[in-house]
């Protein structure tokens, strides 16, 4: 779908935190249903998907929107957590991450039907055209962080899988280092409500946090998310 994503950002965390809570549909094949064609099967049992990306924006004469990729994390939900997962950290990879063992091609530069779009200066919304990847120091000029209960795209997915996230945050140091604050409560939010982003730093010298060694910026992203897919349902910013 043509929906705006990205915003303007800078920085270079090393990670992406936040809690969730995953349960599969448990079945072995997805629905695509878009109310204006026929339901019909796809193969492969359906996934949650966690994104955040980096990337280097520039538009040309034309009001196209070009992109290099300079910071990679993709996490797809396979499992069913029986309950809540707290603070789980996600390393965000820079540079080209084709050659690492752990590669797969859905992590990839994001190409053809599943191009995403953003608003150009002309206030056009137009296809972000990803064509390569950015020295690993690169300065990123914007952020993608995108949730979805159903991995297929638009109209695709099983009925019942349901991703619920809390408390996402940004995290610019490692973990054995750092204490941040839970600064919200889990309360349920509407399938289109967005992600509100705040700057600012938000963790906490000392306090009961055995082993914190000193400040660590963590920048709050948003408070909990229920993402259920009827067929299918995302949060991103």
């Amino acid at each position: 779908s043509k929906i705006n994503v990205g915003i303007p950002f800078t920085k270079r965390p090393k990670a992406i935190k936040f809690d969730y809570n995953y349960k599969g549909a448990g079945e072995q094949k997805r629905i695509r249903e878009t109310g204006f064609s026929k339901r019909r099967v796809v193969e492969g049992a359906d996934m949650g998907e966690m994104v955040c990306l980096l990337q280097k924006r520039w538009e040309d004469e034309e009001g196209n929107i070009h992109a290099l990729r300079i910071g990679t994390q993709r996490f797809r939900f396979n499992k069913d957590t029986n309950g809540w997962v707290e603070g789980k950290e996600f390393q965000i990879h820079y540079g080209d991450i084709t050659k690492e063992s752990w590669y797969k091609d859905w992590m990839g530069l994001v190409t053809g039907e599943r191009t995403y779009y953003g608003l150009n200066s002309k206030g056009k919304n137009v296809k972000i055209i990803e064509e390569g990847w950015a020295d690993s120091n690169e300065t990123p000029t914007h952020l993608i962080v995108k949730f979805d209960s159903s991995y297929g795209g638009a109209y695709i997915g099983s009925e019942g899988n349901t991703l619920m996230i809390d408390n996402v945050k940004l995290v610019y140091c490692h973990q054995a280092e750092h204490a941040d604050t839970v600064l919200s409560d889990r309360r349920g939010l509407a399938p289109s409500q967005p992600f509100t982003y705040r700057e600012g730093r938000k963790g906490k010298q000392g306090g009961d946090h055995p082993g914190f060694q000193g400040f660590c910026p963590v920048e709050n992203i948003s408070d909990l998310s229920r993402i259920h897919s009827p067929y299918y349902s995302q949060f991103s910013l």
